[in-house]
């Protein structure tokens, strides 16, 4: 594939511009990230809109534990639609 590419950067300071990517794959190291709201902020900013993010984890929560403790919420209701709808309030998702 041509338009295909792979690599390795800091997902607090991504080196594109703004909606440069059509998909963000963040495999297996967000709970590594010591600044997950500029991280996904980042993400945020170099998606195209309509964009799409895909963010694998392991468990059966993956990574929501750890963004929960991160934001200090205490507990949702729905943990997935609300936290969801939080993330992306605060990281400025559109």
């Amino acid at each position: 594939m041509d338009n295909v590419s792979y690599e390795v950067i800091d997902i607090q300071d991504i080196p594109y511009e703004d909606g440069f990517f059509d998909v963000v794959i963040a495999n297996y190291m967000l709970y590594h990230v010591p600044d997950i709201a500029r991280a996904l902020s980042e993400v945020s900013r170099v998606l195209k809109c309509g964009g799409c993010f895909y963010a694998g984890t392991t468990g059966e929560n993956g990574i929501m534990e750890t963004v929960m403790k991160y934001f200090k919420i205490k507990a949702l209701r729905n943990w997935k639609s609300d936290l969801i709808s939080f993330l992306f309030a605060k990281c400025r998702f559109e």
